[in-house]
């Protein structure tokens, strides 16, 4: 007997006609991002009852919310990932009646894609490669041309400029002033520099997750997070200085972007680097990429595969000036099981021999692994040696300088 009450209303609540559903609509052309959140305004359309919400985000699980129906206007507030092109949010719904006898159909929306562009610094102090092209741009180069340093005075010639004779020279070199003489100078030139990053892996801070279980997040430094900071870094620098910039992946089938200068360039950096993702096709061949020649070349890799190393090696004995950029952020390895902290510990040894025979043949590596603060006490999978990026970069353009210097001085 106790029983009936319930049997009725359960039998009205299926006997009533079926509301329909409460939709849950977000307003993104009103949505603002403050920093590192997004905050989208949601409007609830429901007469009565309760509505279920669920919010798939960037964290590693989706929330949900239940919420009085009389409640119409809220904000949805996401965190948006470090860089990159992902899919930031999804919403799912379902209404449930006021004496929730009766669930209604679930609803869901299409995810929203977002992209986070790599945020812009520069580094004052820079290498150049041994060779410089083009004419124009900053940096004194060994070409004949306008707008550099002295080269020389000459006797004037067909072809040369009036406006360049130095009559200074020309008065005490030839006082009859049966000659002229003409000052030539050396041209400006800038640089070219290409970018390689490797897209072959992207390894997040969390070392529990490269070996399954809980899937890693966005919201965690990862090696390709580290890549496109640390290239736009070099680009934006680089290309404050009127040098030329291109860009190249490692691992991809897509063309490489061309060496250019300008603010325009920046910008398409910016988004192809945002666009990177890691290759789902790494057993198909796949030809190495062919750089310009005279060029600079920046490899920003986290060194757990061959090909970095490989590479580097190849082009330097092309004759090309290599510089490789470790990018393996600083890990955390709580939450490893015994097997996985061996397998950790074989695969970071085989890291830094990489490192090391690449460092053994003369080619500078340097570090750009994340904030300071985030280094560990043990710092297992640091290599000895190995400078930060700045730092290292300084330390490339002081012997540089000093070596022009020496070379510059007479002998006499």
């Amino acid at each position: 007997m106790t029983g009936i009450p319930l049997i009725l209303a359960a039998v009205a609540a299926l006997a009533s006609p079926r509301r329909p559903d409460a939709p849950v609509t977000a307003d993104n052309d009103a949505a603002v991002r403050d920093g590192q959140f997004y905050q989208v305004p949601l409007h609830v359309d429901a007469d009565g009852g309760l509505v279920a919400i669920a919010v798939t985000g960037s964290g590693p699980t989706p929330r949900s919310y239940l919420l009085d129906a009389s409640q119409r206007d809220l904000q949805l507030t996401i965190e948006l990932p470090l860089s990159g092109r992902r899919d930031i949010y999804a919403l799912s719904w379902a209404s449930i009646s006021a004496d929730a006898a009766r669930i209604g159909q679930l609803g869901a929306a299409p995810s929203v894609p977002y992209t986070v562009l790599p945020s812009i610094d520069r580094l004052d102090i820079l290498p150049l490669p041994p060779r410089l092209s083009g004419l124009t741009g900053d940096h004194s180069s060994r070409n004949p041309g306008d707008g550099g340093d002295l080269r020389d005075v000459h006797p004037f010639r067909p072809g040369d400029a009036r406006r360049r004779i130095d009559w200074r020279a020309t008065a005490r070199l030839s006082p009859d002033q049966s000659d002229l003489y003409v000052r030539r100078t050396h041209t400006t030139s800038e640089a070219t520099v290409m970018l390689v990053v490797d897209a072959r892996s992207d390894l997040s801070s969390e070392a529990a997750t490269w070996y399954g279980g809980q899937p890693p997040t966005p919201l965690t430094y990862s090696s390709l997070h580290l890549s496109r900071q640390g290239a736009t870094l070099l680009a934006a620098s680089y290309l404050h200085r009127g040098d030329r910039v291109g860009v190249m992946e490692l691992a991809g089938y897509r063309r490489g972007l061309r060496a250019a200068a300008g603010r325009r360039q920046l910008e398409l950096i910016r988004l192809r680097l945002s666009s990177l993702r890691v290759d789902q096709h790494l057993d198909k061949p796949r030809q190495d990429p062919v750089l310009p020649a005279d060029c600079l070349v920046m490899m920003l890799s986290p060194f757990m595969n061959d090909d970095g190393e490989r590479l580097l090696l190849k082009w330097h004995r092309l004759g090309h000036s290599v510089i490789g950029i470790d990018t393996l952020p600083r890990l955390n390895t709580t939450g490893l099981s015994k097997t996985e902290g061996l397998a950790l510990r074989m695969e970071l040894m085989a890291r830094k021999d990489r490192i090391e025979r690449v460092r053994q043949r003369g080619l500078p590596v340097f570090g750009f692994r994340g904030p300071e603060d985030a280094a560990s006490e043990t710092d297992p999978d640091a290599v000895a040696g190995v400078l930060p990026l700045a730092a290292g970069l300084r330390m490339m353009q002081r012997t540089a300088a000093h070596r022009r210097t020496t070379a510059g001085r007479s002998t006499s």
